[in-house]
């Protein structure tokens, strides 16, 4: 009886947790560690996910889609903690749902510097930064008739 019982006991715990620290997909949901993203579908592919160390910037990279989810997961909290300047927040109106679309982090003074920086002053491209691109779409309704908006962050 006892045998039963702890084999259960073990199915269990290892089930809550792999639930707690992996992620579960669902269309164009995914939550990790307990925190629910929307993507956009994407199959451009994708640099490797970055990993957040201690150095003072992540890997340089591109990501689309569930990986752009994932990524923004994995490193959103080091960009708002250590961005010395950051574009307004995107505003929902109520309704509406947004969906990450795209993650790009880069070095300053290179082609995706120039690319992803705001173009409206030349200066911009001389910092590291983060871009996240979002469609944002009335629940319901298709993604292609929703908006696009972003947020840089620089370092």
């Amino acid at each position: 009886m006892k045998k039963p019982f702890l084999v259960l006991a073990l199915a269990c715990l290892a089930s809550l947790l792999y639930g707690q620290s992996g992620s579960v997909t669902n269309n164009n949901t995914i939550i990790i560690q307990g925190n629910v993203y929307y993507f956009q579908p994407s199959n451009t592919p994708s640099s490797p996910l970055p990993k957040v160390g201690n150095s003072f910037f992540i890997a340089n990279g591109s990501w689309y889609g569930e990986n752009a989810a994932r990524a923004w997961a994995s490193i959103s909290d080091w960009v708002v903690e250590r961005c010395t300047y950051a574009d307004s927040p995107i505003l929902k109106d109520r309704g509406e749902r947004v969906y990450i679309s795209q993650v790009h982090a880069y070095r300053a003074n290179t082609p995706e510097a120039k690319k992803y920086a705001p173009a409206y002053s030349p200066y911009n491209a001389q910092y590291d930064g983060v871009r996240i691109y979002y469609w944002i779409v009335k629940d319901g309704d298709l993604m292609e008739n929703g908006r696009l908006a972003s947020r840089w962050f620089h370092f």
